[in-house]
């Protein structure tokens, strides 16, 4: 089953160029090249998929640039202004020779949309660095809870293959379709999907909703060779507390036999680390095809679902077809506290990059919210990108990213909306938001505050860090690919006039007849959005297609963990069900409080 597509283009999109005439765009260096943040006006060519020219019109101001000033400073020009001759002359000169650049390609037999800048703004497209697309089926669906046991409900309840295996792929390909078209009207130009398959059939079914859609998407299959009850760790007296029950011929309810507390972790099988191999070698020879817009990435779900074994092989299969890498990183406290235990030479991090996983290129790492000091420079070191989900961390509690130490020490840091049953969104506006008004919570020092800029910076440059696209993709130059947007400076939302990119980050875009914040997209140099609609899928048809897929209402109440045999060993392990102080963890419980609002040792339990 396929989506209801756009009526098919009269000319394909290869032989069509885009100049974008006097279009507003963020600079950060002046004339001399030194650094500053402003603004110009530039006339920007798009060509067979790559930016091919971008011609400055208008002087470097630090104030955005109006059309009326543009026009002023041609005038200036005109009239001697010995400041705005230089830039109006060199301009003069490069628009002519773009005019004429066009009229040969013109000759050459392609064709050249004009669109006029005049009160639009043109930005590299951002990137959804982290996302997991079948969680769309169930956005809104799961009641507050901590990632453990939101997990534990996410597979149980939501994704549509857990109550039935035998669910057909379709069910992956609405997804897939949901997410590209959320992320593109908000302004993203690429997708990072983390996205669990059961074999190659759902994975085809994401490929074909995303090259239907035209995203760039970076497709990771969420694999491990570890049971899912490995990803909670052991509580440290089970053996103590299993003791007594029997005593008292009680039964815990936990998740071990009979319901008694786990002992030990379930052992890797060798057949499942051979099963998961095989699945992603395949699905590089089949379905990597970065020219096509597809990308396969290699995707180990997490240290406590992935063996070490699994990823040590992973990284050759890595090597082999030149594939990017992307893993969830110690996300929750409860992932810290594994970590420790599990590792406890130096942490899942170091383990990372002893067994060259870290350092391959392409590198990116979800969350990374309790990254210690030594971790942050082995993250350095190594050139990972950590990709920041502030929406999700919060939702699920698992703590607030201290983002600016992480630039400040050199790790390139990317943005994610996160899944839709985490976010539950696929708005990437709302995720730069967000990603720039918590941060002020990790220091009182306001200096060191994220600014809109810098947070846009990180969702485009930074996301292209996280693709493997550095120097190729996150900016609007020559030779890089054509993935960008455009914005309407008169929607509600950009209106009063301020600074556009805080107002871009910092308000709720509009829509409708308020105008569409975002206008544009293109990836690749093809138009995906145009005045706010998707150009390739018929959005009408799509929203009662989905309508009618999944035809009842969920009550949040099923996904409700109380009493259940995984939220007895969660309690259990984080100090919940015992006195504060009386429940020794048996490691260090010394932890950066700025990754959570509340007394972050472990154990934890509220005083009530």
């Amino acid at each position: 089953m396929a989506a209801p597509a756009t009526a098919a283009r009269s000319q394909q999109e290869s032989d069509v160029d885009y100049l974008i005439t006097n279009v507003l765009m963020p600079v950060d260096a002046d004339q001399e090249g030194n650094p500053f943040n402003g603004y110009a006006r530039f006339t920007v060519r798009m060509s067979q998929g790559a930016i091919a020219s971008v011609v400055r019109t208008s002087p470097i101001t630090p104030h955005a640039v109006t059309h009326a000033a543009a026009d002023a400073a041609a005038d200036a020009a005109a009239a001697g202004d010995a400041n705005a001759v230089d830039d109006g002359a060199a301009a003069g000169a490069a628009a002519a020779g773009a005019a004429d650049a066009d009229a040969a390609v013109a000759e050459r037999g392609r064709t050249v949309h004009v669109i006029d800048g005049t009160n639009k703004m043109l930005l590299p497209g951002m990137v959804n660095a982290h996302t997991h697309s079948i969680e769309a089926w169930g956005r809104g669906g799961i009641m507050p809870l901590p990632l453990e046991l939101w997990v534990n409900s996410l597979f149980t309840h939501m994704d549509p293959r857990g109550p039935n295996p035998n669910a057909s792929p379709d069910v992956v390909y609405w997804a897939a379709l949901h997410t590209a078209i959320e992320t593109i009207m908000t302004g993203g130009t690429a997708v990072m999907d983390h996205l669990y398959i059961r074999d190659l059939s759902d994975l085809e079914a994401a490929v074909r909703a995303y090259k239907q859609v035209g995203i760039r998407a970076f497709i990771a299959p969420m694999l491990g060779d570890l049971d899912v009850s490995n990803y909670f760790p052991l509580v440290p007296d089970a053996c103590e507390r299993n003791e007594r029950a029997r005593e008292e011929g009680l039964c815990p309810g936990a998740m071990g036999p009979d319901g008694f507390f786990r002992e030990q972790l379930a052992a890797r099988q060798e057949e499942n680390t051979e099963r998961v191999l095989s699945l992603w070698r395949e699905a590089a020879q089949k379905f990597h095809d970065p020219a096509g817009g597809i990308n396969i990435v290699i995707g180990p779900v997490q240290n406590w679902g992935a063996s070490e074994e699994l990823i040590r092989r992973a990284v050759e299969i890595r090597k082999d077809f030149s594939l990017c890498g992307h893993i969830h990183l110690l996300e929750s406290r409860m992932q810290k506290l594994q970590s420790r235990s599990r590792y406890p030479d130096g942490g899942c991090v170091k383990l990372l990059k002893d067994i060259g996983w870290l350092s391959l290129p392409g590198t990116s790492c979800a969350h990374c919210v309790w990254l210690e000091d030594e971790e942050q420079a082995i993250m350095a070191e190594c050139g990972a990108v950590a990709v920041h989900n502030p929406v999700s961390n919060l939702r699920l509690g698992s703590g607030i990213a201290p983002i600016r130490d992480y630039l400040d020490k050199g790790i390139s840091v990317a943005i994610g909306c996160d899944g839709q049953c985490s976010n539950d969104s696929q708005d990437m506006l709302e995720a730069v938001k967000l990603a720039c008004i918590v941060n002020p919570l990790t220091t009182p020092e306001y200096r060191r505050w994220l600014s809109p800029r810098e947070v846009l910076k990180m969702a485009t440059e930074g996301g292209a860090a996280a693709l493997g696209m550095r120097g190729k993709a996150g900016a609007i130059r020559p030779g890089y690919v054509a993935d960008a947007v455009l914005v309407d400076l008169t929607a509600l939302s950009m209106l009063p006039r301020a600074d556009p990119l805080g107002q871009l980050v910092l308000t709720r875009q509009s829509s409708g007849i308020a105008g569409n914040t975002v206008h544009s997209v293109w990836v690749n140099g093809r138009l995906l959005l145009s005045d706010g609609a998707p150009t390739t899928v018929d959005l009408p048809s799509l929203r009662q297609t989905l309508l009618k897929q999944q035809p009842q209402y969920m009550d949040p109440q099923i996904t409700d963990a109380k009493g259940r045999p995984v939220e007895v060993e969660y309690r259990a392990a984080m100090g919940l069900d015992t006195p504060l102080g009386t429940h020794d963890q048996g490691h260090s419980s010394n932890y950066p409080i700025f990754r959570v609002n509340y007394p972050a040792d472990i154990p934890y339990r509220d005083k009530k």
